[in-house]
């Protein structure tokens, strides 16, 4: 597989989150259940990245890449909530999901990639 820190998605995902935790740094009020699960939920990204990456299979790995590709989901709908409820700026949001959109198509190609490489090991 690899080294994972040399994946893009990887490092995407390592600057999303670390940008998640500083958007969420501020929060108040009722928002701290959801300002914890957007945090755990965007360190999940590339935690299941890397983890994945050191599994020693292809079938592993893209099963990991899934579960990280589950987790950017999961952050993109806690942003959109963490948007409607007014827990972060409006501006920030958009940022972040922008991001997060981006980290997802890597993550689809990634694993789409993954899908051809093995379906050719298994025509030779």
């Amino acid at each position: 597989m690899g080294d994972y820190t040399q994946l893009r998605a990887w490092v995407l995902a390592q600057e999303v989150a670390a940008d998640v935790h500083a958007a969420t740094g501020e929060a108040s009020g009722g928002f701290h259940e959801l300002r914890d699960q957007l945090r755990r939920a965007s360190l999940s990204v590339p935690t299941n990245i890397a983890e994945g990456c050191d599994r020693g299979t292809d079938r592993e790995f893209a099963r990991f890449l899934r579960i990280a590709l589950s987790s950017a989901s999961e952050v993109e709908s806690l942003l959109c909530s963490a948007g409607k409820t007014g827990a972060l700026p409006a501006q920030a949001v958009r940022d972040l999901a922008a991001r997060v959109g981006l980290l997802r198509r890597m993550l689809r190609r990634l694993i789409d990639a993954i899908a051809r490489t093995s379906a050719d090991a298994l025509r030779r």
